[in-house]
């Protein structure tokens, strides 16, 4: 394919289908980089990419999976939840190599929505799915519902937080106001978090889930690259994030996150979550393709050492606009100088990836 083709192409796939609802538009790049420690070739190795869902909250538009010039072979998959997947075979990477594939899209963001906790709550899960109900609140060993200091918060809150919306609430209150985050507390189970007070996101909506599933409230897990307040784009996405949903009677799936809750007076993240964040999957627990993990997985991890980060960028389109113009006008050498420039400020970006393969392209049909 052409550059010209590839140009017109990428245009043609850059927008969400509803670009026209308000929400703010950002340009997000996905990079899992894998280098091969070992001293013999690694054949086969499989990359399991998400893919960001479509919903009120964000549009998401001209999803591509990104091979860097890699040979790979791609293909469909979902998950036990439901969360779409690319799977991703790289036929070998040499003993010592790097590889890198990814994902880039663009998503429109707007304000999440806020469940509203004022009205008179409905007490019975009698009316929802008994499907639902038995997938999200089975035990599983990262939340340990039949440890004791599990069941023995679960009976406080059972006594004193009857109806299930108030409790989903004081169980937020509850990890928000008495733990600590710490970011580098790997994955414990439930309990262990439990007892000594503090961990990570993912450890903070594992016990969450727990204490809500020891209780009968339905829950699930929502993982996310996010992008904080006051950090200047391209912005890289090192850490991500992952908050818990819980479904109440009256209003289907809540999120609640109390990790950013954490040291507030006035908590802000009771029924909604963070306004910029770019979901990439809901699950109950494990899953086959990703695990407990929340983001792209890979096969050989024994073999490999890998780097997972995000991109994110806004407004870079019109660099790689004024470069097209100037090969529609046959000026390539003033084409392929500003395709540099935007490979070399901006090429982790969706932009710099598009403009690091167009160069590829110009360069093989010289």
């Amino acid at each position: 394919m052409s550059y010209a083709m590839t140009i017109l192409l990428a245009a043609l796939a850059s927008a969400p289908a509803d670009a026209s609802t308000n929400g703010e538009r950002y340009e997000i790049a996905y990079h899992h980089v894998l280098r091969n420690h070992t001293k013999q070739p690694l054949r086969d190795v499989r990359v399991y990419l998400t893919v960001p869902p479509s919903d009120g909250y964000q549009s998401i538009g001209g999803f591509r999976v990104e091979t860097f010039g890699h040979d790979v072979h791609i293909s469909n998959r979902r998950d036990e939840f439901g969360n779409a997947l690319k799977r991703v075979v790289i036929p070998e990477i040499a003993a010592g190599a790097e590889v890198r594939v990814g994902f880039s899209c663009e998503a429109v963001l707007r304000p999440p929505t806020v469940a509203r906790f004022d009205s008179p709550p409905k007490k019975s899960y009698a009316d929802v799915d008994p499907e639902l109900i038995k997938t999200f609140t089975r035990n599983h060993s990262i939340f340990d519902l039949e440890s004791p200091v599990i069941r023995a918060k679960a009976a406080e809150l059972l006594r004193d937080y009857p109806e299930p919306a108030a409790r989903a609430v004081a169980i937020h209150h509850f990890i928000a106001g008495s733990f600590k985050y710490k970011r580098g507390d790997g994955w414990h189970s439930a309990p262990a978090v439990l007892e000594r007070r503090s961990g990570s996101c993912s450890e903070f909506t594992y016990v969450f889930c727990a204490l809500c599933r020891a209780t009968g409230i339905p829950t699930r897990m929502v993982g996310a690259s996010m992008f904080p307040a006051k950090k200047r784009m391209p912005f890289v996405d090192r850490v991500w994030h992952r908050w818990p949903e819980a479904y109440l009677p009256d209003q289907g799936w809540v999120a609640f996150d109390p990790t950013l809750d954490r040291r507030r007076k006035n908590p802000l993240f009771v029924g909604t979550h963070h306004g910029r964040t770019l979901i990439l999957t809901r699950k109950g627990d494990r899953s086959t393709q990703l695990g407990l993990s929340y983001l792209p997985s890979n096969s050989h991890s024994r073999q490999i050492k890998r780097s997972r980060y995000f991109v994110w960028s806004q407004g870079t389109r019109r660099k790689l606009e004024e470069a097209q113009a100037k090969l529609q006008a046959g000026e390539n050498k003033k084409a392929a100088a500003l395709l540099k420039r935007i490979v070399r400020t901006h090429g982790e970006t969706r932009t710099g990836i598009e403009a690091a393969q167009i160069l590829r392209e110009m360069d093989e049909e010289k």
